[in-house]
């Protein structure tokens, strides 16, 4: 919606739909810079809101198309099953929507069905024949009913991600999350519904931020990493975040959430960002959240959440540049490379990570890591000399070697010689990272 030259946004104030389509307005400006002088997030306890000044709405108008439709690659990418089935599942509003709008019906798969939806919504929002309203309203009943509608009719219920994820449920979706430390359970009825233009924007958000899928089992968990800016500060340019943004993705892209050992991922992950980035001191303050939804039955549930920020990089480069100077970058690098072989080892193959005791050596790489990232503490020697001691000892090489060719063998399916060559290539690749930080904190 413009007003003047301010485009306004607005929806209501659910956490995960907030997260949603503040890195949905994020990235369509960032891409749409010469289009736009600057963009405010706000939030109130109701309603969220972003406020951008553009001076192209045209322009604007195809970048957040763009972004859109990008939303909806990501979906079919990665076979991405955001909506639930059955008889009260969102497919129930499919058929609804498609009808309403207009939209040809895709084919195949349920997340390709998705997929094309959004990417049908993102052509023709950006000739101009949607608008998607920021007309939302709030009705509060005896304090324990309360319903928020974009439409005076009917309607839509929001999609699940967005409301499951939210709230916890009693009964068909019901009662406000409760995040008291004592006492009884607060609930309440909350009923949330929009027009099929905000239904199918919703969805594409969700694509917006999906970083990675990680399956297990019979369990999928959705990986998002969501724009976190701090309410009622104005951003004059959002070229800092594509940047910032691109490094956790592609991070958690290939490493997903390590959620089994919290602290060593963070950690991985921080000096991660500040080896990619081209300058860690951005004058933009924000965040960047991730957050890991498990799909169970027909609704969403919250499965881990961390975040990382500018300011935390800001303090690592200064940390870093205490103990080595220019060569802080290849030290980051060095430590989060190393951080990354722990994980996949403990995760891909744990019998592996148990033989060589990387608990162990995981826990001295965080102590390391922990001290160059934070200025004050003393010159992180003792935890360097226990990684190299653990490596230098030739029983470990050997089994390193040993363990790591059989697996590598079983999985590929290639001679013992190239399997053993392979995995001592790799234990001279992690025995070069460790030197290569204790030659850096000399």
């Amino acid at each position: 919606m413009l007003s003047g030259k301010t485009w306004v946004l607005r929806w209501p104030a659910l956490p995960v739909l907030t997260d949603f389509m503040n890195t949905l307005v994020a990235k369509a400006v960032a891409q749409a810079m010469g289009a736009v002088e600057g963009v405010t997030f706000l939030q109130s306890p109701w309603f969220a809101e972003a406020r951008v000044e553009v001076t192209d709405e045209n322009m604007f108008r195809g970048s957040l198309a763009h972004v859109i439709r990008r939303g909806g690659d990501r979906l079919s990418q990665l076979k991405a099953m955001i909506v639930t089935v059955g008889m009260s599942g969102d497919t129930q509003q499919l058929a609804k929507v498609v009808a309403e709008l207009g939209l040809s019906p895709a084919e195949g798969k349920m997340y390709d069905q998705i997929a094309g939806l959004v990417k049908g919504f993102a052509e023709r929002y950006g000739r101009g024949q949607f608008e998607v309203s920021g007309d939302w309203r709030v009705s509060v009943k005896d304090r324990v009913e309360v319903k928020l509608s974009s439409v005076k009719e009917k309607g839509y219920p929001l999609p699940s991600l967005v409301r499951s994820v939210s709230l916890y449920e009693g009964g068909r979706f019901s009662g406000f999350k409760d995040e008291r430390a004592s006492g009884s359970l607060g609930k309440g009825v909350l009923e949330a519904r929009s027009d099929a233009a905000w239904w199918i924007l919703i969805l594409a958000a969700a694509g917006t931020s999906l970083t990675t899928v990680e399956r297990a089992q019979e369990e999928s968990r959705y990986v998002f990493a969501c724009f976190e800016p701090v309410y009622g500060l104005r951003y004059e340019s959002m070229i800092y975040y594509r940047e910032f943004t691109d490094a956790v993705e592609d991070f958690v892209g290939k490493v997903g959430l390590f959620v089994e050992d919290e602290e060593l991922f963070r950690l991985s992950l921080l000096f991660h960002v500040y080896r990619t980035l081209s300058s860690p001191l951005i004058p933009a303050r924000f965040g960047i959240k991730l957050r890991s939804v498990r799909a169970v039955g027909r609704r969403f549930t919250e499965a881990y959440v961390t975040s990382i920020s500018t300011g935390e990089v800001e303090v690592l480069h200064r940390a870093l540049q205490s103990y080595v100077g220019g060569l802080a970058r290849d030290a980051a690098g060095a430590c989060s490379e190393l951080g990354r072989f722990v994980m996949m080892t403990q995760r891909n193959t744990p019998a592996i990570a148990r033989e060589l005791n990387l608990d162990t050596f995981a826990s001295r790489l965080k102590i390391l890591m922990r001290v160059l990232s934070e200025p004050g503490y003393a010159p992180p020697s003792e935890p360097l000399y226990d990684m190299l001691r653990i490596m230098r000892v030739g029983e470990w090489r050997v089994r390193f070697i040993g363990l790591l060719s059989s697996r590598i063998q079983e999985r590929k399916g290639i001679p013992k010689e190239d399997a053993v060559k392979e995995a001592r290539e790799m234990y001279d690749r992690v025995s070069e990272l460790t030197a290569t930080v204790a030659k850096f904190l000399k």
